[in-house]
């Protein structure tokens, strides 16, 4: 779990806009942000850190959680359309997963891979997933 909360956090920073802007949001330095999302630090992001990044970025953290639980999470004043639901999801995962083809093929572009190049792949793998744990849901009811 802690690469996974460490990869979770670099997509957060990553989805408001940066180290810079995540770090004011939060009122810590860049460079806390950084420990937090690197996999070589011991350093983890306080909990109601991660809750106010979670909201900021689109509570991808808190939805993660929910599936790994076994809970669909629909805000109250939302009612699904699961045809939108269906478009936006298959919008998204063509997005992850384009994140993915482009690093991995820039990545191994010229046939060596490093650690960094891993570290990336890895990172654009999870909102793969997630993309596909959602569609998924679409179909579940």
């Amino acid at each position: 779990m802690s690469n996974s909360l460490k990869a979770i956090v670099r997509h957060l920073v990553e989805r408001v806009g940066g180290q810079i802007t995540a770090g004011k949001l939060l009122g810590v330095s860049t460079t806390e942000v950084s420990l937090w999302g690197n996999d070589n630090n011991t350093r983890f992001i306080p909990v109601d850190h991660l809750v106010d990044l979670d909201a900021a970025g689109g509570d991808l953290f808190l939805k993660h959680l929910a599936r790994q639980r076994g809970y669909d999470l629909v805000k109250r004043e939302e009612q699904p359309n699961k045809a939108d639901d269906v478009l936006r999801t298959i919008g998204q995962l063509a997005r992850a997963s384009g994140d993915l083809e482009c690093t991995t093929l820039e990545a191994v572009s010229d046939h060596d891979l490093t650690p960094n190049e891993e570290r990336a792949i890895r990172d654009r793998i999870r909102p793969v997933k997630d993309s596909i744990e959602a569609l998924e849901q679409s179909f579940a009811h």
